[in-house]
């Protein structure tokens, strides 16, 4: 944009000296009478910067009416040019900068996503709809599109790389409940989930991985979930092989807007004491108790108690009521 507006502005110069020069019989020098091609450069540069010595003055009407119609438009076109860089280079840079600095520090409780793609947009759409807002969600990318892509959703993005210390830093990662690392390489990856665990120890790191070699390894680096692209994909494309309704179920069931919720919640008042069948109108899939977790299937445990992490296949039909 700067090399743009620089070419623009030489044109812009360069009309005027052509101008100028082919209109030079109406300019007169007081200094020696004649008018010569570097004295048409002086009297452009004057008379577009608007100082004006009065050494060299049109004296002719059409010298005069070139400089009204031709020169001033060209004139005021630079000058715009000049005050529209200042102001967004400038200006515009410090009132960014002060805006930016204003939102990270009232960053707290927030989630993090590193790398806004097609994955990217889906996971916040889906964190927006189980009633995350999108004031408590900011987004790290270096890419311009993207940035522009999250601002225009309603989301905070800022400029930077996840795999460096002063991005994460910025974001106020020690202040963050989560950061979801939806990064294009693992390596990245990698690198990014041993910079934010060093940071901040206690965060929620989540990681997708695009090879499933290295699935081990970044859970090393201390992501607490990483999850394989390819390998979610492949099972629902097996599934569907010999399946016309297993795959749309499981599709519901992994988006909060279907029928069929997988809800992961502390047991409730009502419910404990109760049998593991009898929690209502859901399906209890699993629980964690005192760091075990249990399937309902294989469950030693018969009634639920407080303290009970519980997971739940809820139908929407009857939690809206």
């Amino acid at each position: 944009m700067l090399l743009f507006r620089l070419l623009l502005v030489l044109a812009l110069l360069f009309v005027a000296i052509l101008v100028i020069w082919l209109g030079r019989m109406g300019l007169k020098d007081s200094h020696d009478g004649h008018i010569s091609f570097y004295d048409v450069i002086y009297f452009t540069a004057v008379t577009l910067t608007t100082v004006g010595y009065g050494d060299i003055a049109p004296i002719s009407n059409s010298a005069r009416l070139v400089d009204a119609i031709l020169v001033t438009p060209i004139r005021i076109a630079i000058w715009l040019i000049f005050i529209g860089t200042a102001y967004e280079f400038l200006a515009h840079h410090a009132i960014e900068k002060w805006r930016s600095n204003r939102i990270r520090k009232m960053l707290k409780n927030h989630t993090i996503l590193c790398g806004y793609g097609r994955t990217g947009e889906v996971v916040l759409q889906e964190l927006v709809e189980k009633g995350f807002t999108k004031d408590k969600i900011v987004i790290l990318d270096s890419r311009e599109d993207a940035l522009v892509a999250a601002s225009d959703a309603g989301f905070v993005a800022f400029r930077g790389d996840p795999v460096h210390t002063k991005s994460l830093s910025q974001m106020e990662i020690a202040r963050a409940d989560c950061i979801i690392f939806s990064l294009a390489r693992d390596d990245a990856t990698a690198l990014a989930v041993l910079t934010a665990r060093k940071l901040a120890s206690g965060i929620r790191i989540i990681a997708l991985v695009r090879d499933q070699d290295n699935v081990t390894l970044i859970r090393h680096a201390g992501a607490d979930v990483v999850i394989h692209q390819g390998r979610v994909s492949g099972f629902l494309l097996a599934d569907a092989v010999q399946s016309k309704f297993s795959v749309g179920f499981l599709t519901d069931l992994m988006t909060c807007r279907g029928r069929l919720n997988l809800v992961e919640r502390p047991a409730q008042p009502q419910e404990i004491g109760k049998p593991l069948g009898q929690i209502g109108h859901c399906f209890l899939v699993g629980l964690e108790r005192g760091g075990q977790r249990y399937f309902y299937s294989a469950s030693p445990i018969e009634t639920i108690q407080a303290g009970d992490l519980l997971l739940l296949i809820e139908d929407q039909k009857y939690v809206k009521k």
